[in-house]
């Protein structure tokens, strides 16, 4: 059994244990990426993210994140109503998205003007935190 299949193996473990945690359905689960975190495709649209271990403070923020945006009518990814998250399964972060619908890159025009638009918006209950070296979400 090769390292990559042990991670693969341990990964869908942690998501069995939060879907069944969550009331959520993991049959016919697809892994769809493997690299900092896994994704994986679920039934009715969702997306299951399991991070690697000690990050389950930034999911719970990019969650929050998330609603915040969407409380504001912000056009980006959604986290799974419904559902309390992040789930924490030994030490890792499990959370739940709307799988995006097919769509493309924004023109230089339209990434500015949703700059501008996310700039405009008041950091009412997003916490802002000093700038520091850029982290990955994928």
């Amino acid at each position: 059994m090769t390292l990559a299949h042990e991670a693969e193996t341990a990964t869908k473990s942690i998501l069995r244990a939060a879907c069944q945690q969550a009331g959520i359905d993991l049959r016919g689960a697809e892994l769809i990426r493997f690299g900092e975190n896994a994704l994986y495709r679920l039934p009715g649209g969702i997306i299951a993210r399991v991070s690697r271990a000690g990050q389950v403070a930034a999911a719970a923020r990019e969650v929050r994140v998330a609603r915040w945006l969407e409380s504001h009518k912000v056009p980006a990814v959604q986290a799974l109503p419904g559902v309390e998250q992040p789930a924490e399964i030994d030490g890792r972060a499990v959370t739940w998205w709307r799988e995006l619908p097919p769509h493309r890159h924004g023109t230089a025009l339209e990434v500015a003007a949703a700059l501008r638009r996310l700039h405009d918006l008041p950091a009412d209950h997003v916490r802002r935190r000093p700038p520091g070296p850029i982290r990955t979400v994928g």
